[in-house]
C-alpha cells in the first residue's frame, strides 16, 4: 500500500502507519493460519476491508474444498477468484468422471491438472485391464460350469436310460418298480408285470441289416410308450426284450392293455429303405396280488413276478404274436 494511502488509513483508524501495518499483518496472518476467522477491522477504510474480505473468501473457499464441498459460491473476482472457480469446475468434472468410471466406463480420461491427471488416468487404465481380465475369467468359469452341468445331465441321463430306445434301462426300472410295490403294499392294491419280446428279430436283422434292426427296436419302444398309461412303467430289459409294470392293475386289465400294444405293433409298417416290413411281439403277464406284498420281501416278490411273466412269454413265443398269462 502506498505510504500516503497507508497514512490515510491510519488516520481513519486513528492509529499510526506502523500500527496500521501491524494490524493488517495480524489480520492476514490470522486469516491464513488461525483455526478461527478474525473479526473484520473496525473503523478502517475500504482498502483494508477489501483486502480482509478477499482473504476471507479465499480462506472459506479452500476450507470448503478441503471438506469436499464443491457447491460453495465463489464471489471473489480477479485472478484468485478465477483460479478458484477453475479449480472448482475441474474438481466437479473429476468427480463426475470418477462416478462414470465406477459405473464401468473406462474410456474417461482427465486432460488437465498435470501430474494428478497422469496418476488418475493410469489408475483408470489399470482398472480397465483388471476388470477385463476378471470378466474374462468369470466368463470362462461360467462356460466351464455350464459344460459341467450339461455333462452331469448327460451322464445322469445315460445312467437312467437305454441309449438306443431312450426308455428306462433295466436297473432304473427295477428301482422305480420297487418304489411302486412299496406304494401298492401300503395301499393294498394289485400290480401286474409283463415281459415282451420281438418275434423273429434275428431273422429281421439278417434280412434287413442291424441298422434297420435298431430302427425297428426304436419304433417298437416309441409305440409301447405311446400305448401304456401315465401310471405304467416300461423299460428295455435287454436285447429285443421289454418289461412293463402296471400299477393298481389286475390281470384282466393288464391283458387288455397288452393286447392293444401287441395289435398296434403288428399293424406298424417299418420302412427298411428297400421294402416295407412288419414285425410282431409276444407278451407274457404275471399278477402280484395285494395280499402277497410284504415289505421285507418286495425285491424278491418283484423278481419272482418277472420270472413268472418270462415263463408266460416263453409259452407265447411258441405261438408268436400272442399274449399269454402266467
Amino acid at each position: 500500500m502506498p505510504k500516503n494511502k497507508m497514512m490515510m488509513e491510519a488516520d481513519v483508524c486513528n492509529i499510526s502507519p506502523q500500527e496500521a501495518n501491524a494490524r493488517v499483518a495480524e489480520i492476514a496472518r490470522a486469516l491464513l493460519f488461525s483455526p478461527v476467522s478474525p473479526e473484520p477491522p473496525a473503523g478502517c477504510g475500504n482498502d483494508v476491508n477489501e483486502i480482509y474480505n478477499a482473504l476471507l473468501s479465499v480462506r472459506n473457499t479452500i476450507l470448503a474444498f478441503s471438506k469436499g464441498n464443491l457447491d460453495t459460491t465463489i464471489k471473489l473476482k480477479g485472478t484468485m477468484g478465477g483460479a478458484l472457480k477453475t479449480l472448482q469446475a475441474n474438481l466437479r468434472h473429476l468427480g463426475w468422471i470418477a462416478k462414470t468410471v465406477a459405473e464401468g466406463d473406462y474410456t474417461q480420461r482427465v486432460e488437465y491438472m498435470g501430474e494428478f491427471a497422469s496418476s488418475f488416468n493410469s489408475m483408470v487404465e489399470t482398472l480397465e485391464s483388471t476388470t477385463g481380465r476378471l470378466l474374462q475369467e468369470i466368463a470362462e468359469k461360467n462356460k466351464i460350469e455350464k459344460e459341467l452341468r450339461a455333462s452331469e445331465k448327460k451322464y445322469r441321463k445315460m445312467a437312467l436310460l437305454d441309449p438306443l430306445t431312450e426308455m428306462y434301462n433295466r436297473r432304473h426300472f427295477l428301482e422305480l418298480a420297487g418304489a411302486e410295490l412299496e406304494r401298492a403294499q401300503r395301499n393294498i392294491t394289485t400290480t401286474s408285470v409283463a415281459m415282451m419280446d420281438v418275434d423273429y428279430f434275428k431273422n429281421f436283422n439278417d434280412t434287413f441289416g442291424h441298422l434297420n434292426g435298431d430302427k425297428c427296436l426304436k419304433m417298437i419302444a416309441a409305440m409301447l410308450l405311446k400305448q401304456i398309461r401315465k401310471i405304467d412303467l416300461a423299460a428295455r430289459y435287454g436285447g429285443e426284450e421289454f418289461v412293463i409294470l402296471f400299477p393298481q392293475t389286475g390281470m384282466q386289465s393288464a391283458v387288455r392293455i397288452a393286447e392293444r400294444i401287441r395289435g398296434k405293433i403288428a399293424a406298424m409298417p417299418i420302412d427298411t429303405g428297400t421294402a416295407t416290413a412288419g414285425i410282431t411281439v409276444s407278451i407274457g403277464i404275471a399278477e402280484i396280488p395285494a395280499g402277497q406284498l410284504h415289505a421285507e420281501n418286495l425285491d424278491k416278490i418283484l423278481m419272482a413276478a418277472i420270472d413268472r411273466a418270462d415263463n408266460a412269454l416263453y409259452r407265447a413265443k411258441v405261438l408268436r404274436n400272442k399274449v399269454v398269462t402266467a
